[in-house]
């Protein structure tokens, strides 16, 4: 690695365990992520539920909330070692998801803002995708649907991303909460060693 720069970036749908498991890899596993921001969260200090009912206002709140974690995985909000519950995939799925809905041209703008800050990600060598498939029931959430078809669009959606931009991501394949994060902790150990981008499993 050619810094000391270190984004690990967690990606799925919502309801897969990013957030439970991001939790429990930072407090079991302390020395391996010494100095590491966390970043979750972020779209409840963005959005209201009622902003989901006006596709204006959502428009809106998107493009800022997209820039601000752009530039948080880039280094320029919360430091240069951040582990994160979403990644260019995720915000790059359901922004495709609002274009294909509303049909705004600025959602298609931002796909491929989205798309330029994770080539240059890429190409510096220091981000690590992880990658959580589908793999028990969705509960709800304050602004996370239970909508299971949804779900599963934004997961293929993810997915379709990671193939068009070249990256292979860690597939987490536990479903044990206990065995994920020992899974993720000693893959992002050897990431912080050799500046993989992950393990060379197939989604």
């Amino acid at each position: 690695m050619q810094n000391s720069s270190k984004f690990v970036l967690f990606s799925g749908a919502h309801g897969t365990g990013k957030s439970t498991s991001l939790y429990d890899c930072v407090e079991n596993f302390p020395n391996i992520f010494e100095g590491f921001q966390i970043a979750d969260s972020l779209s409840e200090k963005f959005f209201s539920k009622e902003d989901f009912k006006n596709p204006d206002v959502l428009k809106e709140k998107q493009s800022a909330f997209t820039q601000y974690q752009l530039d948080t995985w880039a280094g320029k909000t919360m430091g240069d070692k951040v582990i994160s519950s979403r990644s260019y995939a995720d915000i790059w799925a359901y922004t495709k998801y609002q274009y294909l809905r509303d049909g705004f041209p600025e959602y298609q703008e931002q796909l491929s803002i989205i798309e330029e800050a994770a080539k240059q990600a890429i190409l510096r060598g220091d981000t690590m995708f992880v990658y959580f498939p589908i793999a028990f029931e969705i509960t709800g959430k304050e602004l996370r649907s239970t909508n299971v078809e949804f779900q599963q669009t934004i997961d293929s959606y993810i997915k379709e991303f990671f193939h068009k931009m070249n990256i292979t991501p860690l597939v987490v394949t536990p479903k044990d909460r206990g065995d994920r994060a020992i899974f993720i902790s000693l893959k992002v150990k050897e990431f912080g060693a050799a500046g993989v981008e992950g393990a060379p499993d197939e989604i």
